[in-house]
């Protein structure tokens, strides 16, 4: 058990970077670390500065302090004891420029001076090297925020309380029922953020469509997209595909066990919190990871639908609604193995902890 102090700082934060706060929360909690989460309260940029700037003094107090939300706030400067990480999500500079260009005006003045000040502060690091070291959830991850160095490779984890939570929810559910007859039922989740890690509705319904033209069966495609308000419906010979916009955590599981495949977005080596979920309620996952990324996976064919090619992910979504009878037990299982053997917190924590300790 250790004894060290740690602060998580964060801002406003919703979706999965909230739920990553939580889970590092619980996980450095049960090794015996004293972890204290603090709020930069405010909905805009000069003001949780300003709330970050007071906490300097308090700061200091702490002999670890993690930055949450991919923003070193002005305070890591004027730290000088205490050991300063940064957890990175997402393509942060691609990420903001996305912003500056779609967003409403408000975000984009907001975007704009996040960028300025992300670069500023990267620039200074090089320096001064007041972050001590970085946390990303895969390589690509890194290098795309240009972190070749220095870094903590934490990918999506679950808690041995949450196994337990899973396994419970689904435990009086039979996974393999044939009442669905001729239809087949596939989701996705897509993101608040616009990436060119992650594939877009448009790529991922054209993907569909050219299933659906080899396959018998209807095919029923649910695309849960958070940035949507309502919901909508669109034929296509014998692809349905309903669009859903944000939905609570408990409607969501219940789509992905009702689900007989969920489709991962990313085409860089992550898997998503979401398609762990998938994989904790024995929902099997279909993937493209470009093949620059493939020796960069934990995972692989054996446990996912796994493919380097959209024609190659065609083929063998094809084959698995073909037979699904067969490949949907096959899958459940093996997702679910290697969630609860290869991402658990005791599995994926020790990097991390040997840094803060």
């Amino acid at each position: 058990m250790y004894k060290k102090n740690i602060a998580l700082v964060f801002p406003q934060l919703s979706g999965g970077v909230k739920t990553i706060l939580t889970k590092l929360y619980q996980g450095l909690k049960s090794e015996g670390f004293y972890v204290t989460s603090i709020p930069l309260q405010g909905n805009n940029i000069p003001f949780i500065m300003y709330k970050d700037l007071t906490y300097i003094n308090r700061l200091r107090e702490f002999d670890v302090v993690l930055f949450l939300g991919s923003i070193p706030w002005p305070s890591h400067i004027f730290i000088k004891d205490a050991v300063v990480g940064l957890f990175l999500n997402g393509f942060i500079r691609y990420e903001l420029l996305n912003l500056i260009k779609h967003a409403r005006p408000r975000t984009g003045l907001g975007a704009m001076f996040l960028l300025s000040y992300w670069d500023a502060i990267r620039n200074l690091n090089k320096f001064l090297n007041k972050i001590d070291f970085f946390i990303c959830h895969s390589i690509t991850a890194c290098e795309a925020n240009d972190i070749h160095g220095r870094y903590i490779l934490l990918p999506q984890f679950v808690l041995l309380e949450e196994v337990k939570l899973f396994n419970k929810l689904t435990s009086d559910m039979n996974k393999y029922s044939t009442q669905k007859g001729n239809r087949v039922t596939i989701i996705t989740y897509t993101s608040f953020a616009e990436s060119p890690r992650l594939l877009k509705d448009i790529h991922i319904i054209l993907l569909m469509r050219k299933v659906s033209k080899q396959v018998r069966k209807n095919i029923e495609l649910i695309m849960v997209d958070p940035r949507r308000s309502g919901e909508s419906v669109k034929h296509m010979g014998n692809l349905i595909v309903r669009y859903r916009g944000f939905v609570p955590k408990k409607l969501f599981l219940k789509l992905l066990m009702d689900s007989d495949l969920y489709i991962e977005c990313c085409i860089d080596e992550e898997l998503r919190y979401s398609a762990i979920e998938s994989g904790l309620v024995r929902t099997p996952v279909a993937k493209i990871t470009y093949h620059r990324y493939i020796d960069r996976q934990d995972y692989d064919e054996n446990d996912i639908i796994l493919a380097k090619r959209p024609e190659e992910f065609v083929r063998k979504v094809t084959e698995y609604i073909s037979h699904i009878e067969y490949y949907k037990d096959y899958y459940s299982r093996r997702i679910n193995d290697f969630i609860i053997t290869r991402r658990t917190w005791n599995y994926v924590k020790k990097n991390l902890i040997n840094r803060i300790i």
